[in-house]
Order: structure tokens, then sequence, then C-alpha cells
């Protein structure tokens, strides 16, 4: 496959990725059919192309959960009356939402990503991963505190809430489902730019 036929369908990638971060923070309007035929403009330089390497991701799929966590401990402390030692016990339980985002990592693609001729074409893309894992702080809620805890413990929770969704997320199946519709997706644009059969798969 030639250097200007593979940095063309980069930046047709690319091209899918920013439409889907615009149509998120809905920049752009809602389309019926968002993958219909249009002419497209390519800018197709060296520095374009870079960039595109660079920055590439391919989201797929937003994963949205909600967690419990929590953490307690007991320690002693010592008074000047008996029975001198007690123990304090302390908790703190988190209701934590957050959203996972899956996809593909654009950016590793190379010439020996593509095949095909004319009219035919064979992408091998990368498996789909997790991108990201976002907890903002106004989605954490204390459902219960007792005792003194510090901005550190509180960090430390967060990472377990984190944890909790990552794990909930592959358990039911959120890359396998990633890499279907990306697969879907980037063939359907390869088929729109023109090709007449097109493959895609990911290992």
């Amino acid at each position: 496959m030639t250097r200007s036929l593979r940095n063309i369908i980069l930046i047709l990638l690319a091209i899918i990725t920013a439409f889907w971060l615009l149509r998120r923070t809905d920049v752009l309007p809602k389309w019926k059919n968002p993958f219909a035929a249009q002419p497209i403009t390519i800018d197709n330089t060296p520095l374009l192309v870079k960039n595109v390497r660079s920055i590439a991701q391919l989201m797929t799929i937003e994963y949205h959960d909600v967690v419990v966590v929590d953490s307690s401990n007991n320690r002693t402390k010592l008074l000047p009356l008996p029975p001198f030692v007690f123990p304090i016990k302390q908790s703190l339980v988190l209701v934590v939402k957050g959203r996972l985002i899956a996809g593909l990592d654009l950016s590793r693609l190379d010439s020996s990503n593509f095949s095909g001729n004319r009219d035919s074409l064979h992408i091998t893309m990368p498996k789909a991963r997790v991108l990201e894992v976002i907890v903002n702080p106004t989605d954490v809620e204390t459902f219960s505190e007792e005792g003194a805890w510090n901005q550190q413990a509180v960090t430390a929770l967060k990472a377990k809430a984190q944890y909790r969704i990552t794990k909930n997320a592959l358990n039911q199946g959120v890359l396998r489902r990633s890499d279907e519709k990306a697969r879907n997706l980037v063939a359907q644009l390869m088929v729109n730019a023109g090709y007449k059969k097109v493959v895609v798969t990911t290992k």
C-alpha cells in the first residue's frame, strides 16, 4: 500500500474521532445519517498526518456506573481515667458515580496495518482498551463518616472506586463491544470513501 493511501486512511480515521467529540459536546447538529456519502476535502500534508498519529483515539463506548466504597479501621486512645484505653472506630463510606471510556489508540497504526488494492482494503487495528476512567468531585457523595479523614485517605478511596468501575465494565464485556463498534464504524467509513470491499479486524 502506498504511503499517500495510508496517510489518507489515517486522516479519515481522525475525522471520525473529531466528529465523535464534536457530537458529544453538541457542537455539531444531530444528523439522521452521519455516515451518508459527502464530498470530503482533505489537506493531505505531512504535518497533519503527524498530528493525527500523535493524538488519534477512537472512543466507541462510554460506560456509566455507581459504586459504593468504604474504608474503616480501629485505633486506641489513652484516657487519664479508667478504663484508660478504649477503641475508636473510624469509618468512611462514599457513593461514587463515574464513567469509563473505551476505544482504540489509532496512533499505533503503521503501514503494516493496511493491505489491499484499488477497490478492496484490509485494516488491522489494535484491540480496544480502557482509555479513561472519570470521577468528578461533584459525583462523589459521602454516605457516612465517623472519625477524621485526611484528603489522602479520600483520594485512595476514590481510586478504589475507579478500580471497581473498571472491573464492572470489563465483566460486562465493554471491550468486546468497543471492538465490534469500532470495526463497523471504520468499515462503513471506508465504504463511503469508495472501497467496494472492506475488512476490519482487531488484534
